[in-house]
């Protein structure tokens, strides 16, 4: 087999072709799963629908991470990623999640109901499948050199060896292709939840990093204010107090002060800031 003068130039073609396309459309599909995810409002009506699923009925909405999702998900569409809401009792998660099993990432369709108050920590990791992308550009310095060398060699009495090296390019090529795709498939971002008997881990390449670092907030103070309103310590604010006059006026205004950050950040309605103010300042006059 003797390549004709023709093959350099059907090597480029096939070359660019074959590097190009996969990586490219491994490229817009994961863009195109952010773009559903990023930037979208949920209105009063999609969140009267969300509040059907809530474990409670009193359950108040707080935040949520995926609007897109949670949007295309109500109306009937498939959910292709994910998308997490916490209400003040609860934090909910639908959709692809992450964990590693023998050291390697896998993932999985779950649907998970958390107590706030058995969350742990939130935290992020990042996943990048360095080997991958050190594999694809090899492939690509080897590709270039084999190409070189084939543009190099004219001679029909080198026919033999065209032959290998052009099979050999053609590996490379692959290689590359095959490497640079999935390494864009798997680098990911992700954000975990961790809580009592297990993690919620979600990937937030598909969200902004302002949009996650809000929704993480909010859930620390969700958190916060469900560890603060413990039955134990209601029923020990509410108790029959003994200090001196001073702490005990000092102590009142500091619970005062606390409900009414809790009320700034809708954390608590209007009437139970009225309820706990009421009780506070009935028990500071006794």
């Amino acid at each position: 087999m003797h390549l004709s003068s023709s093959a350099p130039q059907l090597i480029i073609t096939f070359f660019l072709l074959v590097i190009i396309v996969p990586p490219l459309i491994a490229f817009f599909k994961v863009s195109a799963e952010g773009k559903l995810g990023r930037g979208a409002i949920l209105s009063e009506e999609v969140l009267k629908k969300f509040r059907e699923v809530f474990a409670e009925p009193t359950e108040r909405y707080i935040a949520s991470i995926g609007n897109g999702y949670i949007i295309n998900f109500l109306s009937g569409g498939s959910l292709a990623s994910g998308f997490s809401v916490i209400s003040n009792k609860r934090v909910y998660f639908k959709g692809k999640c992450y964990y590693k099993e023998a050291g390697k990432l896998k993932k999985s369709f779950e649907e998970r109901m958390v107590d706030l108050k058995d969350v742990t920590g939130t935290g992020y990791t990042r996943v990048n499948p360095i080997s991958l992308l050190i594999t694809s550009l090899s492939s690509l310095v080897l590709s270039i050199i084999l190409f070189g060398v084939l543009s190099s060699l004219g001679s029909s009495d080198q026919a033999t060896v065209m032959n290998i090296l052009t099979f050999v390019l053609i590996a490379s090529i692959l290689s590359f292709s095959i490497t640079l795709t999935a390494y864009i498939l798997k680098r990911k971002n992700l954000f975990e939840i961790s809580f009592a008997g297990g993690m919620i881990a979600f990937n937030i390449n598909l969200y902004d990093k302002a949009e996650i670092d809000d929704f993480q907030k909010q859930l620390r103070r969700a958190k916060d204010h469900v560890v603060e309103s413990a039955p134990t310590q209601v029923a020990a604010a509410a108790a029959p107090q003994t200090p001196t006059e001073t702490n005990s006026k000092l102590g009142i205004a500091d619970e005062i002060k606390k409900y009414s950050e809790l009320l700034q950040q809708k954390l608590i309605t209007q009437e139970e800031f009225d309820e706990a103010k009421k009780n506070l300042l009935s028990n500071g006059n006794k």
